[in-house]
């Protein structure tokens, strides 16, 4: 059982880690989209961030 907790553990770090990459790479381009004048409505539909999230960029 120990052995299982672990490997849960384990994946679900790696899993974090990923999911975290991800978003900051979103965060890159929508920064890089504001800067050459995209509509933040267009922003938010092709990175999956929230209108919030881009306007605080």
């Amino acid at each position: 059982m120990r052995t299982y907790e672990e490997s849960l553990k384990t994946y679900w770090d790696n899993y974090s880690i990923l999911e975290t990459a991800k978003k900051e790479e979103r965060i890159e381009i929508a920064k890089r989209l504001k800067k050459k004048g995209v509509d933040i409505e267009v922003i938010a539909e092709t990175t999956e961030l929230t209108k919030e999230e881009i306007e605080k960029l």
